[in-house]
Order: C-alpha cells, then structure tokens, then sequence
C-alpha cells in the first residue's frame, strides 16, 4: 500500500533511492532539480493513480476494515526481516491507520 510505501520512503535511504528510480524508469518522472525523496514520491502517486485506473482498492477501508479492527490485524500481519527495513509492532500500527 502507499501508507507502507511512504513508511520506507521515509526510513530508508536505500528505498529513496530505489523509489525514485523506478518513477523515473516506470513512470517517466522528470527528476531534473529535485531531492530523490520528491521523485520517489511523485512516482509513488503515479503508480497509485494507476492503481485507481485499475478498480483497485485504494485503502483497507474499502476491503472492510474499520478503525476498531486495527489492533487485531498487527499479529497478522507478517514482519519480513529481508525488507528495506523490519517494522516493529507500532510501524505496523502506523501503516494500518494511514492505509484506512
């Protein structure tokens, strides 16, 4: 999701970077006079209006998720440790809300 998304833009050096190519390379964002982080970011709304084209969900609140379900959806949600970063419980928290 883009909630995931901006967290690493904003944890992780190696994912700006990462990022910003990719909205250069996929999404022909002209990078000329701005920070990394602000490519990256534009690419990343690129992809989600993309995304919308589609028909796909754009938050969890679309697949059924409330607010009062959060808390419950942390244990479920996998913690992958080979990631530009690994989240701790509250990050996971954090990408919930901002996914709603």
């Amino acid at each position: 999701s883009g909630a995931y998304y901006r967290l690493l833009i904003d944890n992780s050096a190696d994912a700006v970077a990462r990022f910003a190519r990719l909205a250069k390379c996929v999404w022909d964002v002209d990078d000329k006079g701005k920070e990394p982080r602000a490519v990256a970011l534009e690419g990343l709304c690129a992809m989600e209006a993309w995304m919308a084209e589609l028909g796909m969900a754009k938050n969890i609140t679309e697949c059924g998720a409330t607010a009062e379900m959060i808390d419950d959806m942390i244990p479920a949600c996998p913690i992958n440790e080979s990631g530009y970063i690994t989240l701790t419980p509250e990050q996971v928290k954090q990408v919930l809300v901002n996914s709603l």
